[in-house]
């Protein structure tokens, strides 16, 4: 029924805008040219393309700034191609949704049954389907470590990589949203099994061929290859970024040129069957699944859009020195395309809604609806993004990546996104307004004590929409937490643990007077436990744990077989501690040592438990890679 109503609202909503409006596509080049220019003149963006397709042609092909800063290369729009990272995820749905016409896949049966190399380990009973995959919501955990590769030559075959590390279930399939790259790495080699090709193979030959995209490639680009824009971090000066080969390559590995992707616009708005037949184009145009209605969602490898309540849908990308998203509005014959050799969106996030504000304005303001009484508190605190590994070490750091948090006011809930503080107010229980982007909600979900769970919402990159599902998570699990305040537990338990080794002053002094230690220090089997604990520990930090923490961005390569080692140890850690707990109880039933140096102990055992609970938490028992 939620799926129907929020199809229902879209195709209504599109047909009613048709008969009343209609862009202005001859005002759109002078004010695409002087914004790019301004951007490139501001050093916002390095350089950038962007069409723009109206009524059966492309009324605009704009080509901006610099492709290679080092080389002084300018950008062309015919020739310069730019890496669009997600946006190739719309290529994998077409190759499925062509799989599909041919009868060799089917988007609602269980994926298990074409796989041969691997099967995915399902605890659920709603079966995982190619459909989910399309939808990003299958229930699958996210990966980050060793996603990517150094060179070309070290990708790994697809069906390989994929029975090595794709990641499990966390929810029950089709039941939330969670933007997964492995959900369309797998999708792209069913088409293989289906296909017998390889997948790159196969989108050559059945897509690009067919449509004349010459310049599109899977290819990444080395520095001396003039036919590609190279990216750039937007700091200072330009500072070059280096490809990023990717094992998973149906989730998005695809550079072209402007001109070619003007011909996919093309063929997508007016349904061009040499592709799709026009139902299955449906399936990508039109929204197949949202956590609320008033939540723009998916559809097949495609995110529905809103701009001042014109609907479409597009795809966006953004990786390490690369942005770009696509919009389509069918309704009006209307497709935009822009990129640039930048991650960040500064540049974005002012045009696209200067742009859509100029060319698309509001028809109608929607309706002002605002709730008395509201229990603010509930709904305030700390939020993460569904979209992370729950089972691995990678929690800890995709925290800092999908964390946000919200507070209150006396009327409204505040949350802080897009470079200022957003106002929400209530509309209904559990839905809240933005105050000045009406397009924009919080939509939250309670559980069966009333309590708050999850935050569904729209993030903003650039100025493209994209669904996103957010947990509450308590404050001592938020990023907050780790970044500000642990350090102020952790570092005392560490140098507590690590205090057996003045031991050794100790047994020194002992040396020189026997007489006052005589009958006063712990037996041997507790030293001895004691100090291995301690030893074990600090081998572990020196030599895995701190060593982890360092490679941050490094850790998309996969983490050196040196740090795995030293991480290994880590099941001996809780061995130990219960070993040492034995021998903690043993000193007081048998009151070794003094009363100062068994209460010592308790603390140094306790300290020993606290740091056992937080590598726990965060799966470091174990090389949970």
């Amino acid at each position: 029924m939620k799926k129907f109503t929020c199809l229902l609202f879209l195709t209504l909503s599109i047909q009613g805008f048709a008969q009343e409006f209609e862009p202005d596509s001859q005002g759109m080049s002078q004010f695409i040219d002087s914004a790019f220019r301004v951007g490139v003149e501001k050093r916002l963006i390095p350089g950038g393309v962007i069409g723009v397709y109206h009524q059966g042609e492309v009324v605009h092909r704009g080509a901006y700034g610099i492709a290679n800063v080092s080389k002084e290369q300018q950008v062309d729009f015919g020739t310069i191609r730019f890496q669009l990272g997600s946006i190739g995820k719309l290529f994998t749905a077409l190759a499925v949704l062509r799989e599909v016409e041919q009868g060799r896949l089917e988007l609602d049966r269980d994926v298990n049954e074409y796989l041969n190399q691997f099967q995915i380990e399902n605890p659920y009973e709603t079966r995982i389907t190619i459909r989910q995959l399309l939808l990003h919501n299958a229930g699958f955990n996210e990966r980050i470590i060793g996603y990517a590769a150094r060179s070309q030559e070290d990708i790994e075959p697809l069906g390989m990589h994929l029975k090595k590390r794709m990641p499990g279930l966390f929810t029950q399939p089709g039941s939330e949203i969670s933007y997964s790259n492995y959900s369309f790495g797998l999708a792209g080699h069913l088409v293989e099994i289906s296909s017998g090709m390889k997948f790159e193979t196969y989108i050559e030959q059945e897509i690009f061929d067919l449509l004349e995209m010459s310049t599109a490639t899977y290819d990444i680009p080395d520095v001396n290859d003039s036919g590609f824009a190279w990216g750039y971090e937007a700091r200072e000066e330009f500072e070059m970024v280096n490809s990023l080969p990717r094992h998973v390559i149906p989730a998005g590995s695809i550079s072209l040129t402007g001109k070619d992707f003007m011909k996919l616009i093309s063929s997508m708005i007016e349904e061009d069957t040499i592709l799709l037949n026009p139902n299955h184009y449906e399936l990508i145009k039109n929204q197949q699944f949202t956590p609320h209605p008033l939540i723009m969602g998916h559809g097949l490898g495609s995110e529905m859009q809103n701009f001042n309540g014109h609907l479409g849908f597009g795809k966006a990308g953004n990786i390490p020195g690369f942005i770009s998203y696509v919009v389509i509005m069918p309704q009006y014959n209307f497709g935009i395309f822009v990129a640039a050799n930048t991650e960040t969106d500064n540049f974005f996030e002012s045009f696209t809604p200067a742009f859509f504000d100029r060319f698309f304005p509001r028809i109608a303001e929607p309706e002002a609806k605002t709730l008395q009484s509201v229990d603010f508190d509930r709904f305030t605190g700390d939020y993460r993004a569904n979209r992370y590994n729950r089972n691995t070490v990678e929690d800890m750091f995709e925290l800092f990546a999908f964390g946000t948090k919200v507070y209150k006011t006396d009327s409204t809930l505040i949350n802080h996104h897009n470079g200022k503080w957003q106002h929400y107010m209530p509309i209904s229980p559990l839905v809240f307004q933005n105050t000045t982007d009406p397009d924009l909600y919080f939509v939250f979900e309670e559980d069966k004590q009333g309590r708050i769970i999850k935050m569904h919402r729209n993030v903003i990159i650039g100025g493209y929409r994209i669904p996103v599902t957010s947990e509450k998570i308590p404050f001592l699990a938020s990023g907050e937490f780790l970044n500000e305040y642990a350090a102020f537990i952790l570092v005392p338990i560490i140098l507590v643990l690590f205090f057996p080794f003045g031991w050794l002053f100790i047994y020194l002094r002992r040396k020189r007077k026997p007489a006052y230690f005589e009958n006063k220090t712990f037996k041997k089997a507790t030293r001895i436990i004691s100090l291995l604990f301690s030893v074990v520990i600090l081998v572990h930090i020196i030599g895995g744990v701190a060593p982890f923490i360092q490679l941050r961005e490094q850790l998309v390569f996969g983490i050196p077989e040196g740090i795995i080692f030293f991480l290994g140890i880590s099941p001996l850690i809780p061995v130990l501690l219960i070993v040492l707990m034995y021998r903690l109880f043993r000193v007081w039933q048998l009151k070794e040592g003094t009363l100062g140096a068994r209460a010592y102990l308790s603390v140094y055992t306790l300290s020993g438990l606290f740091y056992v609970l937080i590598l726990h938490q965060w799966h470091f028992i174990g090389v949970n890679i």
